[in-house]
């Protein structure tokens, strides 16, 4: 009985008290400003270190706050929403959102600045997430799009065509592409590949 007693209060103080006090932290910080919610949401993370959450809703903390200086470049909040998000993807490393997030803000980056060093790293969280979740074909068209913004066309048109193939072959309408995205990559095949309907691997080359 002893025993067990230590173990329940062992598990209460290193597990449920730290876990607990991270999530009652998270909840406080949604309806702080934001130099007080980024000081709870960094108290959750070191309450809960093993977790992806806290650091998820501090990419998006980040993330906004660099939106909200009009996103330039060389922001530290920039930054910072690209190290909550590796991090979250860290303690979630099979979790492909994770992945997709990373790679959507080095997407947003590589966009306003036509930066092709963004373009890849975009390029390179991309293909980690269509492996974790190689069935998506929205995975496979942002890698797509991330790859001809590096200059990488020829896996831009694999990743095109797989997308296309993906899409294709799904009966769930929520895991089909968009129209818009989907007449992109049929433009991308036909100008920038030279075809409607290349061959594509199962995994990103």
């Amino acid at each position: 009985m002893a025993v067990a007693l230590a173990a329940l209060a062992l598990f209460w103080s290193r597990v449920f008290r730290p876990v607990s006090g991270a999530l009652e932290r998270m909840e406080r910080a949604a309806a702080r400003l934001p130099a007080e919610r980024q000081r709870l949401l960094l108290e959750a993370a070191r309450l809960d270190p093993l977790s992806p959450e806290p650091w998820i809703a501090l990419a998006q903390h980040y993330e906004e706050a660099w939106l909200g200086q009009g996103a330039p470049a060389g922001s530290p909040d920039f930054t910072k929403a690209c190290d909550a998000a590796r991090a979250a993807g860290h303690r979630d490393p099979y979790r492909a959102s994770l992945h997709r997030r990373l790679g959507d803000l080095y997407s947003q980056y590589a966009h306003r600045h036509r930066s092709s060093q963004a373009a890849q790293a975009a390029a390179r969280e991309f293909a980690v997430a269509a492996q974790r979740h190689p069935t998506s074909a929205a995975l496979w068209a942002v890698l797509s799009e991330a790859r001809a913004l590096a200059g990488d066309m020829a896996g831009a048109c694999h990743a095109a065509a797989e997308a296309l193939r993906l899409d294709a072959q799904t009966p769930h309408l929520d895991l089909k592409l968009t129209d818009a995205a989907r007449r992109e990559l049929r433009l991308r095949l036909e100008r920038e590949c030279g075809s409607s309907s290349p061959r594509s691997p199962a995994v990103p080359p």
